[in-house]
């Protein structure tokens, strides 16, 4: 056991003494109180904001048709950005059930903007009640809430006795439009594209090839390929059925499509209206008429043979003359109008080496005597080797004058 040493008036005890001990343990309880706070704070969620969650259903209308569209939807206007809806699943009875797959809009105030509900469908006539399951409001992965939507009474009408499964309730849309070469044979195989498509109107209630395409002699169909989509939406369902129909023409003539008819419902009116498209007809011909026609377009391609070569000559030699015209306007001296003329006598086939003379007893003979042409001639040539003037300039005006006149027609 150690002896306590008094040490400059103080006590000094050993290491771990209850002197130190003393000192320390308020220190530690300190910051542990401090770190306890610390801990204990509220941390507020991140992308949070301050408001109401505000609730807003649209209920189906409380009478409809058979197969109309009624909408039942949930908009839910939330504080919180990363807030969702899940939509549980749902079998009415008496109802087509399509779910529209929940969304989620951020606005620029802030928070989000929640969609979510179900289309449907009535299948029977008579007094219907819609009770839907609750909707979760879901918040970081738990749900928070249900929203549980009103009971609603639906009247629903029967349709009439004539309508079949295949005349949708609402307005269609139809197209057709043809694969085909530009000049089709009976040996080839054609494509008629149909497309049908519609607001509020279930794909499973367009027609099918059957009822919009009868038998026609003379054309053969061969089975079909069919593609059919819907797109729920808040907005109602777009239905869409496309057919694509392998088709042959068994002889030459018109391609014999019949005007496409598809009739609706119109739920406004309570009557029966009718869209329509028509489809391209081209000209169908066979081998025999194939190869008639071909024999057809050499024949007349061997008579136009000549009368094309000599309208191409024809006007080969009228620019040759333009050009002869042009460039003398521009000449000043014998040389150069005596290269424009051996030019031109070049191009109406006149051979040899052509002088200035030669080159007007050519043109008389390919266009008749000319005295004003002769005459400008003569002038040039009694300037040039008569009085020796080396201005050939002045004396070209009349010369062309008379090829204007000349060769005013191209076909000459």
């Amino acid at each position: 056991m150690e002896t306590p040493v008094r040490d400059g008036g103080g006590i000094r005890g050993p290491p771990g003494g209850p002197a130190a001990g003393g000192r320390s343990l308020p220190m530690v309880r300190r910051w542990l109180v401090l770190l306890s706070a610390v801990l204990l704070l509220p941390i507020p969620a991140w992308g949070a904001t301050d408001g109401p969650l505000v609730v807003t259903w649209q209920l189906p209308e409380p009478a409809a048709w058979e197969r109309e569209q009624l909408r039942l939807l949930v908009t839910v206007q939330s504080p919180e950005r990363y807030a969702s809806l899940r939509l549980p699943s749902w079998q009415a009875d008496g109802f087509e059930v399509v779910p529209i797959p929940p969304r989620r809009h951020h606005p620029r105030e802030g928070g989000s903007r929640l969609e979510a509900g179900w289309l449907l469908f009535p299948l029977a006539a008579g007094s219907r009640r819609l009770a839907a399951p609750p909707i979760e409001y879901r918040l970081g992965g738990r749900s928070e809430r249900l929203l549980a939507p009103p009971l609603r009474q639906v009247e629903v009408r029967a349709l009439p006795e004539w309508m079949t499964p295949e005349i949708p309730v609402g307005r269609p849309r139809i197209s057709a439009r043809l694969i085909a070469p530009p000049w089709p044979s009976t040996d080839e195989l054609m494509r008629l594209e149909i497309s049908m498509e519609g607001e509020a109107i279930h794909p499973a209630w367009l027609p099918s090839v059957d009822s919009l395409l009868p038998p026609v002699a003379g054309l053969r169909l061969l089975p079909a390929r069919e593609w059919r989509s819907s797109e729920p939406s808040p907005q109602g369902i777009h239905g869409l059925r496309r057919l694509h129909i392998p088709l042959r023409m068994e002889r030459s003539g018109i391609l014999p499509l019949p005007t496409l008819r598809l009739p609706w419902f119109d739920p406004g009116s309570g009557r029966l209206q009718v869209a329509t498209a028509e489809p391209p007809r081209p000209w169908v011909i066979g081998p025999v008429w194939r190869l008639s026609f071909g024999l057809c377009l050499l024949a007349l391609a061997l008579l136009a043979r000549g009368p094309l070569s000599r309208a191409r000559i024809s006007l080969a030699r009228w620019r040759a003359r333009r050009r002869l015209i042009r460039m003398l306007e521009g000449a000043s001296d014998y040389q150069e109008v005596l290269e424009q003329v051996r030019c031109h006598a070049a191009a109406e086939g006149w051979h040899g080496r052509a002088t200035l003379g030669r080159w007007m007893e050519a043109m008389e003979r390919r266009f008749g005597p000319d005295p004003l042409l002769r005459g400008a001639v003569e002038e040039i040539l009694a300037a040039r080797f008569g009085r020796g003037e080396r201005e050939t300039a002045p004396h070209l005006p009349p010369l062309i004058a008379a090829l204007r006149r000349r060769f005013r027609s191209p076909f000459r």
